[in-house]
């Protein structure tokens, strides 16, 4: 995928949970700030080499699971640690020569 597309992929899926969250407030279940759970994003399977700070931009107040499975060395940028939310980052089976370094910050941040 290309950095546009990712983005715009990232956008949907964000309008998709947006608008799944606010479905469920407004029949009266449990959809408020206070008590719903982040999104889950799965970007597994897109081919994608690294990961486009735009996408962190999108994603960093909302996503609480982060799936990058299978796909080619995905690199993760620094800008990782700005994911206040996440949780969960799933990069296994992506062929890493080594840990991300950015992944290995953000862990030792907190």
């Amino acid at each position: 995928m290309t950095v546009a597309e990712l983005v715009a992929y990232t956008r949907h899926e964000l309008d998709t949970d947006a608008e799944r969250q606010a479905k469920v407030s407004a029949e009266g279940g449990v959809g408020d700030s206070q008590t719903q759970t982040g999104m889950t994003l799965d970007l597994s399977h897109k081919n994608i080499n690294a990961l486009p700070v735009e996408v962190i931009v999108l994603i960093r107040d909302k996503v609480e699971r982060l799936a990058l499975s299978h796909n080619p060395q995905v690199s993760v940028p620094t800008q990782i640690v700005l994911c206040d939310r996440l949780r969960y980052l799933n990069i296994r089976w992506n062929s890493l020569k080594q840990f991300p370094e950015a992944v290995w910050t953000a862990l030792t941040r907190q």
